[in-house]
């Protein structure tokens, strides 16, 4: 089911992040790295409060959807996505959100948006990359914990996996 997030997956994807920042693609891993935060937010929805972030039902939530939308800007979002994920997180006040930092989280959305490959005109640096590599990596590892999932048992076993130009025509055939 594509619609629902997995843990497993947004580990695949920080890791992706790391080896395009040790490539010095900067900019592609910031991208990674923004995904992975946009995960942890929509699998906290769909964990904790068994909401599809694709088709969101807000009657689900602690709060009604009048005054959820009162708060963001007269409108509800028709899918969740980072941004409003988090605002509406912190205004139910759920515990994992509010142990984000709001400076940093729109810190990395700035970063994330003045990319040339999202919004802006310039390629991003290295410190860039990693302010957000680093709050990824946090804010995933803080979810495992509030899942008690052991982070470090499932980073131990992960593995790259590279296809080759023979399987790949293996594929296709």
């Amino acid at each position: 089911n594509l619609s629902i997030s997995s843990l497993t997956i947004l580990l695949d994807i920080l890791l992706n992040g790391k080896r395009l920042e040790k490539l010095k693609k900067y900019s592609e891993a910031v991208i990674c790295y923004y995904r992975v935060l946009e995960g942890c937010i929509q699998y906290r929805f769909q964990k904790t409060y068994r909401i599809d972030t694709s088709r969101p039902d807000y009657h689900r939530l602690p709060m009604s959807e009048e005054t959820l939308s009162k708060h963001l800007d007269g409108r509800l979002p028709v899918h969740i996505a980072f941004n409003d994920g988090y605002r509406i997180l912190c205004l139910i006040g759920d515990p994992f959100a509010k142990e984000l930092d709001p400076k940093l989280v729109k810190s990395i959305q700035q970063i994330r948006n003045y990319s040339i490959l999202i919004h802006g005109v310039r390629p991003l640096n290295l410190t860039q990359c990693q302010v957000c590599g680093t709050f990824a990596e946090e804010v995933l590892k803080k979810l495992f914990e509030v899942y008690d999932i052991d982070y470090d048992d499932l980073i131990a076993k992960a593995k790259p996996c590279s296809l080759d130009f023979a399987l790949f025509i293996e594929l296709l055939s």
